[in-house]
């Protein structure tokens, strides 16, 4: 799966979840577990992020050698 879309899955389901957390709080709920998947999906989003980044700088520093 490209980058673009591994993003789009991710952003997909954190809108899901928040969904779900603000159904919970107006039935008076504990959107506890939610908000904890939201957590994980937050630090996933960010890791791709990340290792986006990452690959980009490689690239980067492989074009200008020699």
């Amino acid at each position: 799966m490209e980058l673009e879309e591994r993003l789009a899955a991710i952003r997909a389901r954190m809108d899901e979840t928040i969904e779900r957390i603000a159904e919970a709080i107006c039935a008076g709920d504990s959107p506890v577990a939610a908000q904890r998947v939201l957590r994980a999906l937050a630090g996933e989003l960010a890791k791709e992020f990340q290792q986006d980044q990452a690959a980009d700088g490689f690239h980067s520093c492989r074009q200008g050698a020699p």
